[in-house]
């Protein structure tokens, strides 16, 4: 049989720019592609910069010498030209409407040229009992790539109030995690600052503080990095899950990126939006369902006070179909391929206050290459606990679905478990109980929610501490008929959001509704449910 020639569409874009005047002198210059789907190659002025794929996390090029003799007005062209399936497809199986393109922003930067910050690591310690009136640590690492003598300085602000001040050294060798996290090439200096009795973060009371890193050659001032960060503790201790010395509940929800007329293409305003829409119904916490989100997310979570649970882009749930889940999870050829995902997510997402957990994926199954995941989040981060919804408890390699109970995983968190399954884990497991997936919000449901609210506030089962409810909002799309739609008419379904098979042939006819299942409409218009989650 001939192979069909649109088997794997591409799109090709391309974009016209010059550089600001001075923009370069001095600098290196890097692109980034924030978010493509599912892959891509890229050119400046017909010169290739390379490939990627992993459509939840940047590409990122260093550009310099590609445009080294740029002058001022010079016109450049980027071309990007993206493929609509990869074989990292087979890791991005999840619950959604496959959109594939340029759906996140593309930026282009400028660091210094001989010397230059490029990479920090920002760990808070929190002294015992690790309440309000603890003291605190703020150890900050950073990669330096350095040509020429370097002076680095950190300032801690509190408003316009400078509370804590460092001076950068070279740690002491062996450098443990900050050889996993960075290149072999960068010259590693740390700052270690105290703060008597510093304001901790929570999602009642999420105060900042301000982090301002400044490098200096030859006295002058080369480069200054700012960062928003909020003093908070998050360990386990028996078996349960603490928030600054205090066992919290997780008033959770699962929030997959979707906007009903531009789909994966979410703008700062829309993530606020849905942010704010959590708070004001009384959520403390976000699953990243089920790959990380838009950076501006992590920033808004860390200003208004929500809990994240970071997910890497990972979900292959068709291997279930053939009792096959971990199929990839045991091949030693994908190893690379887990561990990378893993590896930008937590590059990228390590400094926010808001990410309290980094989950390995969502209906992966398990396998060797999921165990190197969790072993280099266990090497790189102390400060936040590790969750594996897809193994199972027996350890081995999960055949269909997981239990939320494999070894690898610091908490229980199972998909789906009822009441009666809640008080089974509570007697004979002795972690924290927190449920990934629960009270599936397809149509007029969610009923039966306050026999989960009682087990949470019950004081006999103290380990069972919440979930996140699938999901947030339906996925439904407003798509037009046409380029430059002017009336309803131009719409299909006149303008009303639509599902699987709505849109003509192969639009997912075989899936129907199952993406529209969230405790909102598709202009986020609440369901009845949303206000039993706001009471509860």
């Amino acid at each position: 049989r001939k192979p069909r020639l649109d088997a794997n569409p591409v799109g090709v874009y391309r974009h016209r720019f010059t550089l600001p005047a001075g923009f370069k002198a001095g600098r290196r210059l890097r692109l980034v592609l924030h978010g493509v789907s599912s892959a891509c190659h890229v050119w400046i002025d017909g010169r290739k910069l390379g490939y990627h794929q992993d459509s939840g996390m940047p590409a990122e090029f260093d550009v310099s010498e590609v445009l080294r003799d740029s002058t001022e007005g010079t016109e450049h062209v980027l071309a990007v030209l993206v493929l609509k399936w990869c074989d990292g497809s087979l890791l991005e199986d999840q619950d959604t409407w496959w959109l594939n393109g340029i759906f996140r922003d593309v930026v282009l930067y400028a660091v210094p040229e001989s010397n230059a910050i490029e990479d920090y690591r920002i760990t808070t310690v929190v002294d015992p009992p690790y309440t309000e009136v603890a003291d605190a640590e703020i150890l900050v690492d950073v990669a330096l790539r350095c040509s020429d003598p370097c002076n680095m300085r950190a300032v801690v602000l509190d408003g316009q109030q400078v509370v804590a001040e460092g001076v950068f050294s070279a740690p002491e060798p062996p450098l443990g995690h900050l050889e996993l996290l960075f290149p072999s090439t960068a010259q590693v200096a740390r700052a270690n600052m105290r703060l008597s009795r510093p304001q901790k973060w929570s999602p009642e009371r999420p105060k900042l503080y301000t982090l301002m890193l400044e490098l200096k050659v030859q006295g002058n001032v080369v480069q200054v990095e700012r960062w928003e960060l909020g003093i908070r503790d998050i360990r386990i201790v028996k078996a349960q899950l603490l928030l600054n010395g205090a066992p919290i509940t997780i008033h959770g929800v699962n929030r997959v990126e979707m906007h009903s007329t531009r789909g994966k293409a979410v703008t700062d305003e829309d993530v606020l939006k849905d942010l704010k829409i959590l708070k004001q119904h009384n959520f403390n916490a976000v699953r990243t369902a089920h790959c990380p989100s838009k950076l501006t997310l992590y920033h808004f979570c860390d200003q208004l006070g929500l809990l994240v649970v970071d997910e890497a882009n990972m979900e292959n749930h068709g291997f279930a179909m053939m009792g096959a889940m971990s199929f990839l999870q045991c091949d030693p050829a994908w190893k690379q391929a887990y561990l990378k995902r893993v590896q930008a997510m937590f590059g990228r997402d390590k400094n926010f206050t808001c990410v309290i957990g980094w989950s390995l994926g969502n209906e992966a199954g398990f396998g060797p290459n999921f165990q190197a995941c969790a072993d280099f989040l266990r090497n790189c981060d102390h400060t936040r606990f590790v969750q594996c919804e897809s193994g199972e408890i027996h350890g081995d390699a999960t055949l269909i679905m997981g239990d939320g109970r494999h070894p690898a995983s610091d908490i229980v968190c199972p998909m789906y478990a009822d009441p009666e399954r809640l008080l089974m884990l509570a007697k004979c497991e002795k972690r924290p109980i927190i449920m990934c997936e629960y009270s599936h919000a397809m149509g007029n449901s969610n009923g039966g929610l306050h026999l989960f609210y009682k087990l949470f506030q019950s004081k006999d089962h103290p380990t069972v501490q919440g979930g996140f409810i699938w999901d947030f909002a339906d996925q439904g799309l407003q798509a037009p008929r046409k380029p430059n739609p002017k009336s309803a008419e131009d719409y299909h379904l006149s303008g009303h959001a639509g599902y699987g098979g709505d849109f003509g042939e192969d639009t997912g006819s075989a899936d129907k509704w199952f993406c529209c299942n969230g405790l909102l409409n598709f202009d986020r218009r609440p369901k009845p449910a949303m206000a039993e989650c706001k009471y509860l």
